[in-house]
């Protein structure tokens, strides 16, 4: 594996527990699983943390740690409180809707120390090119973010919206084509991971006006560091410094 170091995994879920075993007999099949910490937060529900907790090839990993939480978290918290764990510099965020091919992580880490040297950037894995549903991070961008990864000012949505436009500010966000990492929209349909539609729809609502009314100042980044582009279909320019 070279001087390839550890990478973090982080796993928040919630429901779709018959997905997440498919998720994570996916991932335990990937070559390098010896380099990941896998950390999973199950989001009060106690199917998915049996599942988790019993899973027959968490040994493939180099740690594994499944967290539980009585009180309901949603997505975003979910997802900050993992990072709160994490003690690698480097950082994946997946979901439990995921499956994985077996390269997916040596491609995406070779791929993000070609693209970004210093470590500073985030890594679109999947999903929209200007949009990292899911990717990969440092803690060292985090650092040179202002100190944020996902923005607690949002509930469960829109905080990789977030992300990815302050990446792109910065001039330090890059799109993985065909990663590996895969995502199947049909569980998404299938499970409801709220009480009613309703209240998810107030939720989404609620977090884009958030998303918008931050967009307006450029998410509150230092003029003195934010990189000049014009709109995202620029985001593959030569990086600066």
């Amino acid at each position: 594996m070279g001087n390839i170091g550890k990478v973090s995994v982080l796993l928040p879920t919630r429901g779709r527990y018959v997905a997440l075993q498919d998720s994570l007999y996916s991932l335990s099949n990937t070559i390098g699983s010896e380099l990941i910490n896998l950390l999973i937060l199950v989001d009060n529900e106690r199917e998915s943390y049996e599942i988790a907790k019993n899973f027959d090839k968490r040994r493939v990993f180099n740690t594994y740690n499944v967290l539980y939480s009585e009180r309901r978290l949603y997505s975003v918290k979910a997802f900050c409180s993992l990072f709160e764990k994490c003690n690698t510099d480097l950082f994946v965020w997946v979901s439990n809707t995921i499956k994985y091919r077996p390269d997916w992580l040596l491609k995406s880490l070779n791929f993000f120390k070609r693209v970004f040297p210093d470590s500073v950037g985030v890594l679109s894995l999947g999903g929209k090119m200007n949009k990292a549903n899911f990717g990969m991070s440092s803690k060292k961008f985090v650092e040179y973010n202002e100190g944020e990864w996902f923005s607690d000012k949002y509930k469960i949505n829109f905080c990789d919206d977030e992300l990815t436009c302050r990446a792109i500010l910065l001039g330090r966000y890059f799109c993985l084509e065909n990663s590996g990492v895969v995502m199947d929209p049909s569980i998404i349909k299938r499970e409801l991971l709220f009480g009613s539609p309703e209240e998810k729809r107030v939720m989404k609502v609620n977090d884009r006006t958030v998303f918008y009314d931050r967009s307006e100042h450029n998410f509150y980044l230092p003029k003195n560091k934010i990189y000049e582009w014009k709109g995202f279909r620029n985001i593959f320019m030569e990086l600066k410094g």
